[in-house]
């Protein structure tokens, strides 16, 4: 009782932590206050959220307390730094929620979720990458086991070394509560009505059939259709506060041609000569692995292959000669070789095994080799290798699979130890041997192997296939001499269509990348310094690739400006198809049948079936929300108006309607009423960003 006493005190001290936490955020006195260790100057904010700033330097304490000792690749940083920018929106935008309906999380309704094991947090982290539950934590069933979990937190919390990963997932329990309980309230606050219930049975019952006829506004010429500025700042003022003119956060679109380096046919040939000269000293050599280590890329390239393991023009030869036989250079990928065949053998090409691996404590191999030899007389006597696996096998992993390794090559071993895949593919099916790696001692038995092939030992000589300095200067030079000569907007294009310009839209400050292109953070930065139609002086280095880039256009956060290119031509491309609307509608209207319609304008009647009003498409003709309205006022045998829509004017009569078939009005409200709780769990934290104002800065610090 005093281990739980303990839980429910310290997860009551944490809530009230994060609570006080969560006000004083909410309240600005923390994070946005002079007074506050973290005081906004503008400069420093990394974030804002209506109008409440979080500096850059409490951003990353919050990913170093994330990280802890944790040794972290680049991109593993980067999640986190993710993860806890998306925390920090959520502890505002859902927090201000929170403290306004006044929502608690208790140390005991903590303790309860544990002890139940009912949280998708707790879950996540004690189940493995097979998706099963790891064994020490599950019940009976392979289900989580809450007491399981409860004597883990007792031995995490008695190490004062491993205490804060407790605290970090006590916070993220606390979090996952808290939304969970808003979450509740908003479904419990959902109601279907039987109107609603019998117009969904309506809306999705009700078959509609239907003859229509379309001319596509691509089937008129643009140049018919004259468009003035006036015309285009007309739309722009109707249609301005819809989202698509609504821009959350800047970006900018960049312009911006390659210059690919690739190997010349001077450096081929120079990897060529080079291993040409290598190939006489490579057959006499007799240390072959140390010459390979020497020479090659790759080291230690020294393996069994049967046929078909290399390219189709080279595998036959390489398989027909003898012992010291040397053959290449061939090209292999991206790489030049040469092959070098040093022994025979025959074997498997996979090899089905299990093991039980055992660590070996304080370097005490005999102890374990000795405990080893006699597991192996009990498996050898009472056949029980697999019963034996959870109480002994250290290997997680295949623990669960009762120490399965499934099928796997010898170069794929998942036990990387070349005496570990020489026991599976030379030892017998059902021998039991005893093999110790870097990773322990382990117990292997071969379950199934496939018919044994001659194999070759090969040795292998490799050079990677890449350009010289001599290559790539040359072509940063072209890219220099491009930037140079081309310094404005129309010999910018004029030249780089001649090579292919690329595009990138809606490039955000905060992205560390462009599609495609490695590592350009430099250009996203330089794309946020310049000036709308400026050209990149400076050429970008990407990988194997340099780049001359062009801005094209600024989009600032809020309404976009008519001037901004892109919604410039798009505001053109609408009003081009209401001006075609028009003129086609008014041909459509002389005509008081459709087959008449059909014959006067050169098109043919076409029929769509089986069209329901909740489908949000037509079958056949695809997502037209106008036209779906339409069909579904008409009368049956009714001629319609003109109807024009995104792809263009239609004009339709309605053939036939099936009423839907009798509904159960109550089952209907129950499965509505579930499926719009079904979205609250990820639409309301989404809703509730859209409804703030936030300002991402991380692009001005990173």
């Amino acid at each position: 009782m005093a281990m739980i006493q303990e839980i429910r005190n310290r997860s009551t001290l944490l809530m009230v932590v994060i609570g006080v936490g969560m006000l004083l955020f909410i309240g600005g006195d923390f994070f946005s206050s002079s007074k506050g260790p973290f005081s906004s100057n503008g400069e420093t904010d990394v974030l804002i959220v209506d109008g409440k700033a979080v500096s850059n330097k409490e951003y990353q304490l919050r990913i170093d307390k994330q990280i802890g000792n944790n040794p972290v690749g680049q991109s593993q940083r980067e999640q986190i730094s993710n993860a806890v920018w998306n925390l920090l929106i959520s502890e505002f935008v859902l927090g201000q929620e929170y403290s306004e309906l006044g929502l608690n999380v208790t140390g005991d309704e903590l303790f309860d979720v544990i002890s139940s094991g009912s949280s998708r947090i707790l879950e996540q982290q004690f189940t493995g990458r097979d998706g099963r539950v790891d064994p020490n934590f599950a019940d009976q069933f392979g289900r989580l086991d809450g007491t399981k979990v409860l004597a883990a937190v007792k031995q995490t919390m008695s190490n004062p070394e491993t205490e804060d990963q407790w605290l970090k997932l006590e916070e993220s329990l606390l979090n996952e509560r808290f939304q969970t309980k808003y979450n509740t309230l908003i479904k419990k606050g959902i109601a279907v009505t039987t109107a609603e219930a019998e117009a969904g049975i309506k809306d999705q019952g009700t078959q509609v059939s239907f003859s229509y006829v379309l001319k596509k506004y691509d089937e008129v010429d643009d140049n018919s259709v004259e468009v003035s500025d006036a015309d285009l700042q007309a739309y722009y003022n109707k249609h301005k506060h819809e989202s698509e003119y609504i821009q959350k956060q800047a970006s900018r679109g960049i312009e911006y041609v390659v210059f690919q380096v690739s190997p010349s046919v001077e450096d081929i040939a120079a990897i060529q000569n080079e291993l040409i000269e290598l190939k006489p000293y490579f057959s006499e050599e007799s240390d072959d692995t140390s010459f390979v280590n020497e020479n090659a890329e790759t080291a230690y390239n020294v393996s069994y292959y049967s046929e078909g393991s290399f390219p189709d023009n080279v595998d036959s030869i390489i398989f027909a000669g003898d012992t010291g036989f040397v053959f290449g250079p061939y090209l292999s990928e991206n790489t030049y070789q040469l092959a070098k065949i040093i022994g025979t053998k025959t074997s498997p090409d996979s090899a089905n095994a299990r093991h039980i691996m055992l660590q070996i404590a304080d370097g005490d191999t005999a102890t374990t080799m000795a405990l080893a030899d006699s597991l192996v007389k009990v498996i050898n006597s009472q056949d029980n290798f697999e019963a034996l696996v959870p109480d002994f096998s250290k290997d997680l992993q295949t623990a669960p699979e009762g120490g399965n390794l499934d099928w796997f090559t010898e170069l794929n071993c998942p036990v990387p130890d070349k005496k570990f895949a020489d026991a599976c593919f030379t030892g017998a099916v059902g021998q039991i041997q005893i093999i110790q790696s870097a990773f322990g001692v382990h117990i292997v038995e071969v379950i199934e192997q496939t018919i044994p092939k001659d194999k070759k030992l090969i040795a292998i000589v490799d050079r990677a296939l890449e350009p010289s300095k001599m290559t790539k200067d040359n072509v940063y030079n072209e890219a220099s001499e491009f930037s140079i000569a081309n310094g404005d907007v129309a010999s910018f294009r004029t030249a780089g269509n001649k090579k292919g310009i690329r595009v990138a839209d809606n490039v955000l400050e905060s992205d560390k990348d462009i599609a495609s292109l490695e590592s350009s953070r430099a250009l996203i930065q330089w794309a946020y310094k310049m000036e709308v139609g400026d050209i990149s002086e400076q050429v970008f280095e990407f990988g194997d690739m340099f780049v001359v880039a062009h801005l094209k256009e600024i989009r600032d956060a809020g309404t976009l400006d008519l001037n901004v290119e892109s919604v410039k031509q798009g505001v053109k491309l609408q009003v081009i198809n209401e001006k075609k609307a028009e003129t086609i509608a008014a041909d459509m209207s002389k005509y008081s049948d459709i087959n008449g319609a059909a014959l006067g304008m050169g098109k043919i009647v076409e029929t769509a079936s089986n069209t329901t009003f909740s489908s949000y498409s037509v079958p056949g003709i695809g997502t037209e929300t106008v036209l779906l309205g339409a069909i579904f006022n008409l009368q049956q045998g009714q001629l319609s108006k003109p109807i024009s829509d995104r792809n263009g004017v239609y004009l339709i009569v309605v053939n036939s309607i099936a009423p839907p078939a009798q509904g159960n009005a109550a089952v209907v409200k129950q499965q509505m009423t579930y499926s719009a709780a079904a979205q609250v769990d990820y639409t309301v934290t989404n809703a509730l960003q859209n409804s703030c104002e936030i300002t991402d800065n991380r692009g001005k610090f990173f």
